[in-house]
C-alpha cells in the first residue's frame, strides 16, 4: 500500500515538473518577436557542455573541438584517496565539428560501460541583438553503441541491442552578456536493457550561470529524471555546482557533481548517487578549440 502511494506521489510529480516545464517553454515561444535584426548574441559559453548538460550551443563553420571530459571518484572516503582523486574514474573523450553555423556533428567515447556517441546537435532559433528573438532553441539527436561483452545482454542477442537513443529540446537564453539560463527535455530509449530499469526514460534539465569577474563563470545544474510506469529503479536526481575559466582556445570547468556517468541516458538511466556530500565527486571539463 506504502509503495502505491509512493509511485503515486512520484508520478504526480513527474507530472507537475512536465507541465511547468511546457508552459514555460510555451511563454517563452509566444513571447519572441521575429523582426529583420538576425545578427545572433555572442555565446557567453563557446563549448559543447556546461557541466553535465548538453549546451544551446553550435560550433562555427569547420569550427573543430577536442572534448576531454573527466570524473573522480567519491569524496567519501578522504583519508584513502584524497577526496576520490585516487579512487576508480570515469573519463570521455570525444570531438565536434562545425558542418553549418547552425548544425554540429559530435561524436565521444565514454570509459564506463563502454560507450561510443554518435550525435547532430541542429540550432532552430538564435537569440538576436536586441532581444528581437529572446531565445536559443536546439534540438539534440544522438545514437549511442555499448561496446561491453554480449553476455551483458543476455539471451538471444542481437547487435542491435547495444544500441539506444537520445532527443533532446533545448532553450536557453542570455542576459546582458552576465546571466544565462537553459533548460532541456530530455527523451531516451533503449533496445535492451534490464527490466529493472525500463527501456524508456526522460529527464529535464535546468542549468543557470553568472559571470562574475572579467570571462570568469559560476554555474549550477540539476537533472530531474522522470520515471515511467515499468522502471522498478528510480534513478537519483544529479546536481553540478561549480566555475567555468574560458581562455583564448581553451575552456576548462571544474566542478562536484553527485554523478559518475557522462552519457546523458547512462546517467539518468543508472545513477544510485543521492545528493549527498558523501556521494559528491570533483569533475572537470577541458574544451580545446582548434
Amino acid at each position: 500500500m506504502q509503495n502505491k502511494k509512493l509511485k503515486s506521489r512520484r508520478q504526480l510529480i513527474n507530472f507537475v515538473f512536465v507541465l511547468l516545464y511546457f508552459i514555460v517553454f510555451i511563454l517563452f515561444f509566444t513571447s519572441t518577436v521575429f523582426s529583420q535584426n538576425n545578427l545572433p548574441v555572442k555565446n557567453l559559453f563557446f563549448g559543447n557542455y556546461l557541466a553535465d548538460a548538453p549546451s544551446s550551443n553550435t560550433l562555427k563553420k569547420n569550427d573543430f573541438n577536442i572534448n576531454i571530459i573527466h570524473r573522480f571518484g567519491k569524496t567519501k572516503n578522504m583519508n584513502k584517496d584524497l577526496f576520490g582523486i585516487y579512487a576508480p574514474s570515469n573519463i570521455m573523450l570525444g570531438v565536434d565539428y562545425g558542418l553549418t553555423n547552425k548544425i554540429t556533428l559530435h561524436t565521444a567515447s565514454e570509459k564506463n560501460l563502454r560507450t561510443q556517441e554518435f550525435a547532430i546537435k541542429l540550432k532552430t532559433l538564435s537569440q538576436s541583438i536586441g532581444n528581437n528573438r529572446l531565445i536559443n532553441i536546439t534540438y539534440l539527436s544522438k545514437i549511442s553503441y555499448n561496446a561491453q561483452n554480449k553476455s551483458y545482454f543476455g539471451l538471444n542477442y542481437k547487435l542491435s541491442d547495444r544500441l539506444f537513443y537520445t532527443n533532446s529540446l533545448i532553450i536557453s537564453k542570455q542576459i546582458k552578456y552576465k546571466f544565462f539560463v537553459s533548460s532541456s527535455f530530455n527523451y531516451f530509449h533503449f533496445n535492451k536493457i534490464n527490466k529493472t530499469f525500463g527501456n524508456t526514460k526522460a529527464m529535464i534539465n535546468l542549468t543557470t550561470a553568472y559571470k562574475f569577474w572579467l570571462q570568469k563563470s559560476i554555474f549550477l545544474s540539476y537533472d530531474y529524471p522522470i520515471s515511467f510506469k515499468n522502471n522498478t529503479f528510480i534513478s537519483s536526481p544529479n546536481i553540478c555546482f561549480g566555475v567555468d575559466i574560458p581562455a583564448k582556445v581553451h575552456q576548462y570547468q571544474v566542478f562536484i557533481t553527485n554523478q559518475e556517468y557522462i552519457n546523458t541516458a547512462n546517467a539518468v538511466s543508472f545513477n544510485s548517487n543521492k545528493i549527498a556530500l558523501k556521494n559528491m565527486r570533483v569533475a572537470f571539463n577541458i574544451i580545446i578549440k582548434l
